[in-house]
């Protein structure tokens, strides 16, 4: 299996839901939670409202296209994104699953566009171990 890439930018907020966030920023979330609710996907109960927007590419396609892709994104929604930020946690993330080590780079550039957003930079890089062949007894 190759590497499983995911980059996304995540607001989580006290007050704010999904269709608040969706209006003050100008665009609709891909995936939204209620505070209190479950989590999409999981069976974890949602602490905070939860807004999501992902890069749109697939899981296969290299980090860096998922994060010039993101940012193209939301480049345009830049300055409303950085005003939520102050009533609310927004973070860039991204989630590695790798059967091999690796490094990765963020350019200056990068850095400075998820600044733009009031973002926090999140990086998680799991590294799968590898399935192990058959042995012959």
């Amino acid at each position: 299996m190759g590497d499983r890439i995911f980059v996304r930018l995540k607001i989580l907020s006290e007050q704010l839901t999904p269709s608040q966030l969706d209006s003050m920023i100008g665009i609709r979330c891909d995936e939204g939670w209620l505070k209190g609710g479950f989590k999409p996907r999981t069976k974890m109960i949602a602490r905070k409202h939860g807004w999501l927007l992902e890069s749109g590419l697939p899981a296969s396609d290299l980090i860096e296209h998922h994060i010039s892709s993101l940012l193209a994104r939301v480049s345009p929604f830049a300055e409303k994104i950085r005003l939520v930020s102050d009533k609310a946690d927004v973070s860039f993330s991204c989630v590695v699953y790798t059967n091999t080590r690796q490094g990765f780079c963020f350019s200056s550039s990068t850095v400075n566009a998820i600044c733009r957003l009031g973002a926090s930079l999140e990086i998680d890089l799991y590294i799968l171990r590898k399935s192990s062949k058959p042995q012959r007894v």
